[in-house]
């Protein structure tokens, strides 16, 4: 049996369409968690309408976030398999099926796929066509490709993992991803298998960008030792920690100066990142010095 697990909070226009993708698999031996993170609109009348036995509604008192809810979830779950659906996003009929018939051909314990990521109505792959059957972890350590929604897992490897870090305020996806890919072959099957819908609620807020700081600061920490041995994806998170860090009341420069030392990339939309918040001239003195 496969688990599916749907955190929800306050998507009660949205759910069903997330709900039905999963009901509508053409793999049928699956259970369907939905764990409502205390939401204040409609949400519980919604999924307690759907008649399938096959739902799972868990609903929570006190709003803990999306990763404390998909834990709960995790911890709820009857199946061996368990994979992730972000209730304001959608899968492919085909998704669940062609990954466990794949996790089956090749014993693998972590099966990912490709998958449209959309903004505004526009639509486009997360990952090249031309990508290999796997993900390597120095791959995944420069830039994460696997969003939780994309992956179908062993209970037995995430309990080996640990579950997700609800310290986290952003990133978590990727912190798990890393920490699989230490211990586990992370496999790839390359087609297109669900939809990552962007939202703009609150995501390009400053305090949003402030949180994905401090997240990508304990990213840091946690992969530190494998980032200093690898250049490019020390010089990346460096140079994403400084341009987050413009949102903090502590602009980290060092790190802004890492990003650039190190690779030479994105200088100019760096360049226009520092213009909005410093200005130019300001931004110039306090990078290179006054002699700039």
């Amino acid at each position: 049996m496969i688990s599916v697990i749907i955190p929800t909070y306050n998507r009660v226009d949205l759910i069903e369409r997330a709900i039905y993708s999963v009901l509508n698999q053409t793999y049928k031996d699956i259970e369907v968690i939905i764990v409502d993170d205390a939401s204040t609109d409609n949400t519980q009348n919604v999924i307690e309408s759907l008649e399938d036995q096959r739902i799972r509604y868990i609903r929570l008192d006190n709003n803990g976030g999306a990763c404390h809810a998909r834990n709960i979830g995790i911890i709820n779950a009857s199946g061996y398999y368990i994979s992730f659906l972000d209730s304001d996003d959608q899968w492919a009929s085909t998704k669940l099926e062609e990954q466990y018939q794949f996790m089956k051909e090749i014993k693998a314990e972590v099966v990912a796929c490709n998958y449209w990521y959309e903004k505004n109505g526009m639509k486009r792959l997360a990952v090249p066509e031309s990508h290999m059957n796997h993900f390597s972890y120095n791959e995944l350590l420069y830039e994460n490709s696997v969003t939780t929604g994309a992956i179908l897992i062993s209970k037995r490897a995430l309990e080996e993992v640990g579950y997700f870090d609800e310290n986290m305020p952003r990133y978590q996806d990727w912190d798990i991803v890393l920490r699989l890919a230490k211990i586990y072959t992370i496999y790839f099957v390359n087609k297109p298998l669900m939809t990552l819908y962007f939202q703009n609620v609150s995501i390009s807020s400053s305090t949003s960008k402030e949180k994905k700081y401090y997240a990508l600061e304990q990213m840091y920490k946690k992969n530190e030792i494998e980032l200093i041995k690898d250049k490019r994806a020390h010089a990346h998170i460096c140079w994403s920690m400084g341009l987050y860090s413009l949102y903090t009341r502590n602009v980290r420069f060092d790190l802004l100066k890492k990003g650039i030392n190190l690779d030479g990339f994105n200088v100019r939309r760096f360049l226009i990142y520092c213009a909005t918040k410093l200005g130019c001239k300001e931004f110039v003195k306090k990078l290179y010095g006054k002699n700039h």
